[in-house]
């Protein structure tokens, strides 16, 4: 699966990657449905989590990622 981003611009390579074989992985650009999908998983696993008894559901977003 490609990953998806904000721009179609290669990930850096770092020691884990070496380590995996991965080479250089260019995401593909995020469109609106990408983006709409992504926003409909955060809300289908939050609502599992609250079935399931948590008491809620907090987002870690310190480094930007997909979030922003």
């Amino acid at each position: 699966m490609t990953p998806i981003s904000a721009s179609a611009i290669a990930l850096k390579e770092t020691a884990s990657k070496r380590r995996e074989g991965l080479g250089e992985v260019i995401p593909r650009a995020a469109t609106e449905e990408d983006i709409a999908k992504v926003i409909k998983d955060y809300r289908s696993s939050a609502e599992r989590a609250m079935r399931a008894g948590f008491d809620g559901v907090e987002l870690h977003c310190g480094f930007g990622y997909l979030l922003d």
